[in-house]
């Protein structure tokens, strides 16, 4: 899988591109790099051409095997955004900077698997709303 940079992409808009594949995972844009989280992020409206020049339509993969640090270094070396991935961690999103040497699917999956886990712990065992006296 790719996404699809050109000069009518938004922050959103790639955002939601990489989503689609990862539901687990989420891009967040910094305007600093390296990432640096006290400088804030990009709004979700900001047009990609309003961070860099895009002079010309850029690819950058993200396809399942390639690893987070990978990707985040390919958001930076083709495109110059400074970008961080974080993972679904039941109802949190965490940073992925401890797996970056995960792959995007096994990020996804972690996240995939969380959300059950908290799901199970949720589950009511049928006694609720009973009458037991």
């Amino acid at each position: 899988m790719e996404i699809y940079i050109d000069d009518q992409s938004t922050v959103k808009s790639v955002q939601e591109d990489f989503t689609k594949t990862y539901p687990y995972l989420q891009l967040k844009f910094y305007r600093e790099f390296p990432v640096n989280p006290t400088s804030g992020v990009w709004p979700k409206a900001t047009c990609i051409k309003d961070i860099i020049p895009v002079e010309r339509p850029v690819r950058i993969d993200v396809s399942s095997a390639v690893t987070t640090a990978e990707a985040e270094k390919s958001f930076h070396k083709t495109a110059g955004l400074s970008v961080q991935i974080f993972r679904r961690s039941g109802e949190l999103w965490l940073q992925t900077t401890s797996t970056d040497d995960w792959t995007l699917e096994k990020q996804n999956e972690e996240g995939w698997q969380s959300t059950i886990r908290v799901k199970e712990e949720k589950i009511d065992f049928g006694l609720v709303g009973e009458d037991y006296s």
